[in-house]
């Protein structure tokens, strides 16, 4: 914009020389300069020049006020409209430079501090000084961000690694006491098979001395019918023979 600005001003002034005029130019109060050609006297030249002189003061004064309550975007609008109306004025652009350091626009503090240098090589040397050192902050500050950042990305893979490892500990409690329930059960089925089939070798056991007792009872029944009808062979025997007496008798 500064280098348009330069370009239209030597257009017209080559103009103006080439007709014989002279160039009268003013800023007006948004910093945007008019030009007229004409002869221009010596008294409003000197009235131009303290009219822009007490605008740029005035606008100085605004930006220092902002400033100095650390509003420093908003004090630079009226610093780079003072360095418009008084390109010349050191600092004014030693505060604009600074005004761009607090606002972390170093590109634009270090065209100042350019600037300055062919003004006031001091403050040009004092302000890139603070360039640096804020270039240093800023770097060193990404670097802690940057850091910060690795470290709560480390801090989540913590957590969700912890909240894993507790779910997969959860899932092997609960696998574990399912599996000693299983085991429970299997002990209680396998307590009632080995139940069952001791109920049936008692059963077993019982029936077969049951058998054993019927048999026995039978064997017992066999000898004492027998023992009957020995008796009984014996019984008819003698009355046969205590009658063939009577008959021979």
């Amino acid at each position: 914009m500064k280098l348009l600005t330069c370009l239209l001003c030597f257009v017209i002034s080559s103009l103006c020389i080439a007709h014989g005029a002279e160039i009268r130019s003013w800023i007006d109060e948004n910093g945007i300069k008019h030009f007229e050609a004409g002869p221009a006297s010596q008294e409003e030249r000197e009235a131009e020049k303290r009219r822009l002189s007490e605008v740029a003061e005035h606008d100085f004064q605004i930006g220092v006020s902002y400033f100095e309550s650390g509003s420093y975007d908003l004090a630079i609008p009226y610093f780079s409209k003072v360095s418009t109306l008084q390109p010349d004025w050191a600092e004014n652009r030693y505060r604009l430079g600074l005004s761009y350091i607090a606002t972390g626009d170093l590109q634009k503090a270090s065209d100042e501090a350019y600037s300055l240098s062919l003004l006031d090589p001091e403050l040009s040397d004092d302000l890139n000084g603070k360039i640096a050192q804020a270039a240093s902050e800023l770097k060193i500050k990404k670097m802690e961000q940057e850091t910060q950042e690795r470290n709560q990305a480390a801090q989540k893979m913590i957590e969700e690694a912890q909240q894993q490892a507790d779910e997969a500990h959860q899932r092997a409690s609960e696998a574990e006491e399912s599996a000693s329930e299983a085991k429970e059960s299997a002990s209680e089925a396998l307590q009632r098979v080995q139940d069952a089939d001791n109920y049936a070798r008692a059963v077993e056991a019982a029936a077969e001395e049951k058998m054993r007792e019927a048999e026995e009872e039978a064997r017992n029944a066999r000898i004492r019918a027998q023992r009957l009808e020995a008796e009984a062979r014996r019984s008819k025997k003698r009355q046969q023979a205590e009658a063939l007496i009577k008959t021979v008798e």
